[in-house]
């Protein structure tokens, strides 16, 4: 489920109610937070034909924070570094996902496609001063095709992609005035 925020069609194939927790901590400097959970529905609708199809979907939320702490802040007296203060930096993001099957589609036995959301804030937490942070949007989308061939050892082949930030502004800091452009964009 947390593959979700590199490729959203991996959702096609939940079946369950996932749930993954991941927390890593390097010596208190570097942390890294991953929550999510997904759930699959099935949807019923007539198509053009005036048939009713059944498609199943698989919906995905995510939280994750990724923080680098106790970064030092320095001045040059004399020609030499001195430490005067440190901040903290990070990125908070959201993430809400969705992904379903197609078959028999464009010369492939199975496509997976899928498509996500999400809301990222950059942070930048001086030790003893104000706070400043920053939000921005993405949408991302993603594929996965599978062929089945009978090729000596092989039966099938999949490939897939993901891209990233198709609408994305720019992170602007009214602090600083600084604009930059969020991750993987």
């Amino acid at each position: 489920i947390g593959s979700a925020m590199i490729n959203p069609a991996v959702l096609s194939e939940i079946n369950q109610y996932p749930l993954s927790i991941t927390s890593q901590s390097v010596y208190g400097y570097f942390d890294y937070f991953l929550f999510s959970t997904g759930f699959p529905k099935t949807i019923k609708y007539r198509n053009g034909k005036g048939q009713f199809v059944r498609r199943k979907i698989g919906f995905s939320l995510s939280y994750g924070n990724i923080a680098l702490n106790d970064i030092p802040e320095v001045e040059t007296y004399d020609g030499l570094p001195y430490q005067v203060s440190s901040y903290n930096a990070g990125f908070n993001i959201l993430h809400l996902a969705m992904g379903t099957n197609f078959y028999e589609r464009f010369q492939f036995n199975k496509m997976s496609i899928g498509l996500a959301a999400k809301v990222l804030n950059y942070y930048l937490t001086p030790k003893y001063a104000g706070s400043s942070s920053t939000y921005t949007y993405g949408i991302d989308a993603g594929f996965i095709a599978k062929r089945y061939v009978d090729i000596y050892f092989l039966n099938s082949f999949e490939f897939g992609g993901a891209i990233h930030n198709i609408i994305s502004p720019g992170l602007s800091i009214s602090e600083t005035g600084n604009i930059g452009k969020p991750p993987l964009s």
